[in-house]
């Protein structure tokens, strides 16, 4: 799932640059809000499988189930499900909004002085993201060398541990068979409408894994989410070493690199919250896009 979050950014990114002005509220803010929408996206798709297949997305792609460590039931149990989900969706979002809570901080106190609150943020975010990795480290060492029945320490909390499925899901041949021998079509039902849905789930991955790997390529021509570059500014007439939105002198510069444009930090930031487009060229810019400028060691 590492590569469907960045993927689906992107796509949320493109889709909101693109939607008309009017649009409806509820859609807009699918896009607006990527974080939560994937949230969504990924508690659905995370407990269907659980519920389906007893595995996670990824697990079911590669044949393989959770069982119950403690228990003899055939099904994972509900506390099993439930804490399954947390490691699943919930840790990786936390530590997302972590982090960017973190990356705001961090922004704050390079253009507006040393905040000891972004600090203290940013020491916390690198000693969670170490104890973890070193607790990662050690499942999988005791893992490969036999001493623990689980790689995760999810798994472990989930009371669960990973088998080979003793059973694929059917395919397509499988259900068309079925639809031959079966008189009672209601009877297939059930399973014509599991096998959409898995399809629908690893069609919509395979594409958002596609979109990651796209544009990540080196030429910048192949870019999903390139913006256009800005046409030649004529109509708006400003002094140097003036703020198009203020229109005082620049406090706390920044420059948009999707416009090159130059701002007042606090007075973009607003924009960034309000629309999300550049006031000047029109284009979507988002917390990445805003560059400190230093004129004094110029």
């Amino acid at each position: 799932m590492a590569t469907l979050q960045p993927a689906y950014q992107l796509l949320s990114d493109f889709i909101s640059s693109k939607l008309p002005q009017g649009t409806c509220r509820p859609l807009k803010l699918i896009f607006e809000w990527p974080d939560e929408s994937f949230l969504v996206f990924n508690l659905i798709m995370q407990s269907t499988y659980l519920d389906w297949f007893s595995a996670s997305f990824s697990e079911s792609f590669y044949g393989l189930k959770r069982v119950n460590v403690t228990s003899a039931a055939e099904r994972l149990t509900t506390k099993a499900k439930i804490l399954s989900l947390i490691g699943l969706v919930g840790a990786p979002y936390l530590m997302i909004k972590f982090k960017s809570i973190v990356d705001n901080y961090m922004f704050n106190s390079l253009t507006e002085g040393r905040d000891s609150t972004g600090t203290n943020l940013l020491r916390s975010y690198k000693i969670i993201t170490s104890v973890l990795r070193l607790v990662k480290l050690y499942h999988y060492v005791s893992y490969l060398s036999g001493r623990g029945s689980q790689h995760s320490i999810f798994h472990r909390l989930a009371g669960v541990q990973l088998v080979h499925q003793n059973q694929p899901p059917p395919s397509w041949a499988d259900i068309l068979t079925l639809i031959k021998l079966e008189p009672n079509r209601s009877k297939l039902l059930a399973p014509l409408a599991f096998k959409i849905v898995s399809q629908l789930f690893e069609l919509g991955a395979f594409s958002l894994q596609f979109i990651n790997w796209w544009n990540n390529m080196d030429s910048e021509m192949f870019k999903f989410n390139k913006n256009p570059i800005p046409e030649p500014i004529d109509s708006i007439k400003t002094l140097d070493n003036v703020c198009p939105i203020c229109r005082n002198s620049w406090k706390v510069e920044v420059v948009l690199s999707t416009s090159g444009i130059v701002y007042c930090y606090s007075c973009i930031i607003k924009v960034l919250n309000e629309t999300g487009r550049c006031p000047v060229t029109g284009l979507p810019f988002s917390m990445n896009d805003l560059v400190r400028l230093y004129p004094a060691a110029c």
